[in-house]
């Protein structure tokens, strides 16, 4: 790009100064313009302009100048694109640790409900061995109470078939 003093960009500011803004992809340059009278230099014959600073510096040829522009045009256009590089990269890398941190997440989400899963299964099987045991528990006692009826059935039957006896040969006596 060559950037000349006509440029439509150029505006005046409210203190009188004037400015010059370049924009470059998503960059915007602005320099501020020397104070002058009139328009740009018309030829190289004009060496000085009426600024204070202008006059007192050394003269330097036009296409120097021109030259010594589009270097740092050019030097610009590559600080822009290695910014827009960095930028590149650090989306690219921010994409990625995110991804890494969701997955991550993910992974230490599933560990949990995993753990937790795992204590609700150790729990249920301690209670179920603790039910099994009351339920054995219940079943002896049940056995023991059993054998115990049976035993005393079996012993009232044969007291009731003493008696019997008995009955019978005081009935025989009396006879």
């Amino acid at each position: 790009k060559h950037i000349n003093c006509s440029s439509p960009r150029r505006a005046p500011e409210s203190n009188g100064r004037r400015y010059n803004r370049i924009q470059h992809g998503q960059c915007t340059y602005t320099f501020i313009l020397p104070e002058q009278d009139g328009n740009c230099r018309e030829s190289s014959s004009d060496q000085y302009n009426t600024n204070a600073l202008q006059r007192d510096a050394p003269h330097i040829e036009t296409d120097f100048s021109s030259q010594k522009l589009q270097r740092l045009e050019h030097v610009m256009e590559n600080y822009t694109q290695w910014l827009q590089k960095l930028e590149n990269y650090i989306v690219e890398n921010m994409k990625s640790e995110m991804a890494q941190l969701q997955q991550n997440a993910v992974q230490n989400h599933t560990a949990t409900m995993l753990e937790i899963g795992t204590s609700l299964l150790s729990q249920t099987a301690e209670q179920t061995r603790k039910l099994t045991d009351v339920e054995t528990q219940v079943l002896n006692q049940t056995s023991r109470l059993e054998i115990q009826l049976l035993e005393n059935s079996l012993s009232t039957y044969k007291l009731e078939k003493q008696l019997l006896q008995q009955t019978h040969e005081i009935l025989k006596i009396h006879e």
